[in-house]
């Protein structure tokens, strides 16, 4: 009889230091029970392999890894396996041949590698990358692959959140996109579709930020707008660094976003799109198109949209012609014409009245009949505006009155002329015309007002045909201590500047004094009340004010409060340092006072403290408290109550003597007295009730309007009278508008002036009055810029204000070159170098260049040939693989046998080692069998 045990679905390896040391279980031992050749009753089905030599054991070099389930990976281990092993198994040292194990890749389904789904990773966790979805490993200790970082992910795994190994930059960062949802992936929820150019470039997929330390290199975090027009701080491509490259994802996916050319105001859009090499539109090399965007243009019968207004055709087919119906069809994109009847304008001119259309054409109608019977009118016709009729100035009769001369057409109308002069030389006596005879007649006016030419004099009279015209001393006091005041006959008022004390009517200042005429205020007043809980301030009118602080820092002098804050101009104690352990030792602390709440121990953090607790202190509303009526809490029952003095009770209400009898009410309010009346009816003087004086009326300075116009600014009191001020300066300083001022309401008015400008900048050319687009502002906007290439790489090319083109010679700039095979750049160690700018030309030695070795040097890391593989043909130091530890026994016969059965096939790399094997029980014995 023979019975055959197989072993091993997986194993464990360790090879090091050059010796191999493998703990492997061999299969297939032969028993035979009873007497007989060797095979006898054996089953000529199963395979038999002579355990006293070796050239049936197989290799296992090729075997690939059978697979394994959590089931199987759950075994018992088998460090100890060989002191369980028979000694007795039929063969030697010498006989045993150690097999050449050649690891597999980890691909396809360990880190890194490329998956359609999770089924397809060991990790079980497919992700986005900018170069596809990939296999991503657990994150435990950092990523080694470089570009990549440890995130946790939610929405992932059996436990909804993993921490796996992603790209530092995010699978969708700088990514074409149309809208935020574009941009979402796992792991950063707070991605958003950026606007680049304000969103004539396109717009970008970001990744949410606080800092540029959350950004890859070449981008920054900082505040932008995305396609809502909302503004998020997100990473976006640094300044100088151009603008978003096209991931391998993105050209696959073909992305695209919305791009624009601009054209005064209007934007034509287009599209910018990821594209593989070789594809229409696509640069060399592949990556980003051009925006797709055509030219505005006028609007041809095409079915496209040429003025980028938003509508498509709507003009395409007007011939200019109003007595036809223009229409662009739709099928065959042709402009259709139909005659059509109606009013029309048949020569542009209003002159002609009820134009018609014949045949297609437009007929002239009737000339209009103007004349308005109005001599003082001239009448015409305008082509543009029709009948008009324009005032003149032709002379006329307007009264039949001898006492006026030179009657005229004034605003449509014939206008009676100026009065007949009948004055007098002297100003008291007047002289009237008689309408019958047009004759003037003389009389002395008596106590008219009249004029006497002395400017120190004033309300001048006529008093009599002896006296004439007189008036009384001017009064030039101007109510200044610090003025002498006297009428001069030549000068009128002056007041010389004297010496003194003063008051300069500013609470701020002190021992105010004379100076120059004027009151000049003396040092500051101290407003300093010494508490931190009050912000110190001087009124001018008011003196000092302590205005109560809330939440700023304070000291409250208790050394178990910490954070102490000022709150309504109060210290009040901050956390409590002193410990509680339970409700009890807080309630020790209870002062028995129902309103101002009661006491619970805070175990939110530590040290545990004693704190109110804010829902039971008792807030009482004291806002419209009074000298006669106070709200307080009644610490007994914790209501909030208002106490109020007896009616009559003597109060001041104001502290002033401008009233008397302040008394308190039975509304607990404190009501003065009968009010002083001190209004002296004219704006230009402050009229006021001193508290110690009474009534006074001080000169102003107060604004008014003198003179009906909206268009003098700042007329103000003068002396007791209202001034106009000077005229309003409407000028915006605009060479493109014509400023002028609304009289009734004082609007400045702006009138555009189209045409060419010059904005002052030699750099730029062809400027025209117009709408800034980005400003909105009417102004002179630069025509196109010169660009000032001279063509040469070496030079920086600028155009500086007021200089125009500066070509400098630039050591920084340089031209990229490389002489490996163009395959090769930029994979693995390979990279290309710099041919330097130097002096303005450039050099022809190409420095930095790393072109691919003859062969790996097995240095673990580095791609040395440049072939996108790593340590191919290199010896492996090291293998990992887990047994299972299932033991069977079986006796026949003279031999006996002890084997591991079942076990996975879980396989890993060795810590230091370059190369992983996998390989699972059928396979091996596939291969051991030679099968």
């Amino acid at each position: 009889m023979l019975a055959n045990w197989n072993l091993l679905e997986g194993a464990r390896l360790h090879q090091g230091g050059g010796r191999l040391i493998a703990i492997v279980a061999a299969i297939l031992l032969v028993t035979t029970i009873g007497c007989g050749d060797e095979g006898e009753g054996s089953d000529p089905a199963t395979p038999v392999a002579d355990s006293g030599s070796n050239e049936d054991t197989g290799g296992i070099d090729d075997v690939e890894d059978a697979g394994s389930t959590d089931e199987e990976d759950s075994g018992p281990q088998i460090e100890d396996a060989e002191e369980d092993v028979p000694e007795d198994t039929g063969s030697t040292d010498e006989d045993s041949t150690e097999p050449d194990i050649e690891p597999p890749d980890d691909c396809p389904s360990g880190p890194y590698c490329t998956c359609s789904k999770a089924a397809d990773c060991t990790s079980n966790f497919c992700m986005d990358s900018p170069e596809g979805k990939y296999c991503a490993p657990t994150c435990i200790e950092g990523c080694e692959k470089d570009g990549f970082t440890c995130l946790t992910v939610n929405g992932i795994g059996p436990d909804g959140t993993a921490t796996i190994c992603v790209p530092k930059g995010g699978a969708k960062l700088c990514s074409p996109c149309k809208e935020n949802a574009d941009c979402k992936a796992a792991g950063y929820g707070a991605a958003a579709c950026m606007k680049y150019g304000g969103g004539e470039l396109g717009a970008f997929c970001g990744i949410g930020c606080t800092a540029d330390s959350d950004c890859p290199l070449d981008y920054t975090c900082k505040d932008g707008e995305d396609v809502t027009g909302k503004t998020t701080k997100q990473c976006v491509v640094a300044d100088g660094k151009g603008i978003c490259k096209c991931s391998q994802w993105a050209i696959e996916q073909e992305l695209s976003t919305t791009c624009y050319k601009t054209s005064g105001e209007t934007k034509c859009p287009g599209t910018r799109t990821c594209l593989a090499a070789g594809k229409q539109g696509a640069p060399d090399g592949g990556g980003l198109s051009a925006c797709s965007a055509e030219e505005k243009s006028k609007e041809i019968c095409d079915g496209t949209d040429n003025d980028c207004d938003g509508d498509i055709d709507e003009t395409s087919c007007d011939d200019d012609n109003p007595c036809t119906d223009d229409e662009c069809s739709k099928d065959s994109l042709q402009c259709k014409y139909a005659n059509k009847s109606g009013l029309c304008d048949a020569d542009g001119t209003e002159c002609t009245k009820d134009d018609q259309c014949e045949d297609g054409k437009c007929k002239a109608g009737e000339l209009l009949e103007c004349d308005d019977k109005n001599p003082c009118t001239t009448d015409k016709c305008d082509k543009d505006k029709g009948c008009t009729h324009e005032n003149n100035t032709a002379p006329c009769n307007a009264d039949d009155n001898g006492c006026t001369v030179a009657d005229a057409c004034k605003e449509g109308k014939c206008q009676p002329g100026e009065k007949k002069a009948c004055a007098a030389d002297d100003p008291c006596v007047k002289g009237t015309c008689k309408i019958l005879d047009g004759k003037c007649q003389y009389k002395f006016q008596t106590g008219e007002p009249c004029d006497d030419g002395k400017i120190c004099f004033v309300k001048d009279k006529c008093v009599s045909e002896v006296d004439g015209c007189k008036g009384v001393a001017l009064n030039c006091d101007d109510g200044s201590v610090c003025t002498a005041d006297e009428c001069d006959a030549a000068k009128g008022c002056t007041g010389t500047p004297q010496a003194g004390k003063c008051d300069d009517g500013d609470l701020c200042t002190k021992d105010d004094k004379c100076d120059g005429g004027k009151c000049v205020g003396g040092g500051g007043v101290n407003c300093d009340d010494k508490d931190v809980c009050t912000k110190d301030s001087c009124d001018p009118k008011a003196a000092c004010k302590h205005e109560p602080l809330t939440n700023t820092s304070c000291d409250d002098g208790n050394d178990c409060t910490v954070g102490d804050t000022c709150q309504k101009g109060k210290c009040e104690p901050g956390n409590n340092q002193c410990a509680c352990v339970t409700k009890v030792d807080c309630e020790k602390k209870e002062d028995g006072n129902l309103c101002n709440g009661t006491l619970f121990c805070d175990k939110s953090a530590q040290p545990w403290s004693c704190k109110v607790d804010p829902k039971t202190v008792k807030s009482c509303d004291t806002s419209k408290d009074t000298f006669c009526a106070e709200t307080k809490c009644d610490p007994a029952d914790g209501k909030c109550k208002v106490v109020k003095k007896s009616k009559g009770t003597p109060c001041n209400a104001d502290k002033s003597v401008c009233t008397k009898d302040d008394f308190c009410d039975t509304d607990g309010v404190c009501k003065p007295g009968d009010k002083l009346a001190c209004d002296d009816s004219n704006g230009c003087t402050d009229d006021s009730c001193d508290p110690v004086a009474g009534c006074k009326s001080v000169f102003n300075t107060a604004p008014c309007d003198a003179d009906g116009n909206a268009c003098t600014e700042n007329d103000k009191c003068t002396s007791g009278k209202c001034a106009a001020g000077p005229a309003k300066k409407c000028d915006d300083g605009e060479a493109c508008t014509k400023n002028s001022c609304d009289t009734k309401n004082g609007a400045c008015l702006t009138q555009n002036i189209p045409g060419a400008c010059d904005d002052n900048n030699v750099c730029t050319k062809s400027d025209q009055c117009g709408k800034d687009p980005k400003s909105g502002k009417y102004t002179c906007i630069g025509g196109a810029a010169d660009k000032c290439n001279d063509n040469n790489l070496c030079t920086k090319d600028t155009c500086v204000a007021g200089k125009g083109c500066v070509n400098t010679a630039d050591n920084s700039l340089f031209e990229t070159c490389y002489s490996g095979d163009p395959k090769t750049k930029d994979v693995g160690i390979c990279k290309a170098g710099k041919k330097l700018c130097k002096d303005g030309k450039l050099g022809s030695a190409c420095t930095g260049e790393v072109k691919p070795q003859a062969k790996e040097n097995c240095d673990d890391k580095l791609d040395n040939n440049c072939n996108k593989q790593t340590n191919e043909g290199c010896a492996p130091t090291g293998y990992t693989a887990r047994f299972g530890t299932a033991v069977l026994d079986a006796k026949g016969g003279k031999y006996g046998a002890r084997v591991l059965v079942g076990g996975s096939t879980a396989a890993g790399q060795s810590k230091g080692s370059k190369h992983t094997v996998d390989f699972g029980f059928y396979a091996w014995l596939k291969a051991l069998l030679g099968k």
